[in-house]
């Protein structure tokens, strides 16, 4: 089926893929910066409006405008809280480094080897115990993606949903 070798090679190629992916996440960060300059900008207004508001007559449009107002913050507390848990740093899984296979895992296995008293061929366990680290590494890096990218999605979710009341007391004060 599969050999140690192409096992290994296709262990490799899943740890630099994630490593992209993982890499194509954090770009989300540059963007949910410029949509908060955005919204800081249009945020300040927005509050002044809340202010002048409040002095005219029509409760309805106060109340409208206060419901719209506070809905606007927690969504966009909720959205700054996972851009914060975005940009928390995490341990993210390397392949070994070809001195820690040839040598460090080698002579650990060769000394293994010697403890146990059994023939084995010294090459093929080494290849296995890489392939393994190399899977604990795939299998981390993939948990870690996993994690991310959710991040990542509830981040725009409710960065774009603190957008719609917004737009809809706006448009309500314009009429």
């Amino acid at each position: 089926m599969f050999t140690t070798d192409s096992q290994i090679e296709a262990n490799k190629e899943r740890l630099e893929k994630l490593r992209e992916e993982l890499k194509d996440i954090q770009q989300i960060n540059t963007l949910y910066l410029i949509y908060l300059g955005f919204v800081g900008i249009y945020f300040f207004d927005y509050t002044k409006k809340l202010i002048t508001v409040f002095e005219n007559q029509n409760v309805c449009a106060e109340i409208w405008f206060a419901i719209s107002y506070s809905i606007t913050l927690i969504l966009l507390g909720i959205s700054i809280y996972f851009f914060i848990r975005l940009l928390i740093p995490k341990y993210v899984a390397h392949d070994l480094l070809p001195k820690e296979v040839y040598n460090e895992l080698r002579k650990e296995i060769e000394e293994w080897i010697e403890e146990e008293n059994r023939s084995l061929d010294t090459l093929e366990e080494t290849k296995l115990s890489y392939l393994e680290t190399l899977e604990d590494a795939v299998d981390s890096n993939f948990q870690l993606y996993i994690t991310k990218k959710g991040y990542a999605y509830k981040l725009i979710l409710f960065a774009m949903l603190s957008i719609i009341p917004y737009i809809l007391s706006i448009l309500i004060n314009t009429m």
